[in-house]
């Protein structure tokens, strides 16, 4: 994904833990009835400061959650 972005000259500002792995989605879907099992991983270390320091803009979105 960062490549991609950095190819399409969007530059990503991704915080990286090397100790905990990126989260996992299994998705089960019957018909039109679907369930998702989530293991969030590297969300739960997520570092609001991280957030703080590269939301410049924030000012700009309708929509963010913290």
């Amino acid at each position: 994904m960062e490549k991609t972005l950095k190819d399409a000259d969007i530059t990503p500002y991704f915080h990286k833990d090397a100790d905990t792995p990126t989260g996992t989605c299994a998705a089960v879907v019957v018909g039109k009835e679907r369930s998702l099992c989530a293991n969030i991983a590297a969300s739960c270390k997520y570092p609001l400061e991280h957030l703080e320091k590269h939301m410049v803009r924030k000012e700009c979105f309708k929509l963010y959650y913290q």
